[in-house]
């Protein structure tokens, strides 16, 4: 599995766990781009997904989600070090 490959399962799990008290929402990511940067032992993601999910009490809608992460590679492992999300 390339570098790009195990960051892209980090940013589908990261949206997993966030909807996973959702059982019937688990399939309402729809990813719109996904860009990594990979540099040796540091890439950049910047992710854009369309979630399904009751946010800040506002109710359930269809939000647009901007993940943009930093990424650090420490032992073979792909581990997100700092992340912003915003709505695009």
């Amino acid at each position: 599995m390339t570098d790009k490959e195990q960051i892209q399962g980090l940013y589908e799990t990261m949206y997993r766990a966030m909807i996973a008290k959702d059982t019937v929402a688990l399939g309402s990511v729809e990813t719109d781009s996904l860009e990594i940067t990979v540099d040796g032992e540091s890439a950049r993601m910047v992710g854009r997904s369309r979630v399904n999910a009751a946010l800040y009490g506002g109710g359930r809608h269809t939000w647009r989600l901007q993940m943009d992460a930093q990424l650090r590679k420490k032992n073979g492992v792909w581990r997100i070090a700092c992340s912003l999300a915003s709505t695009y």
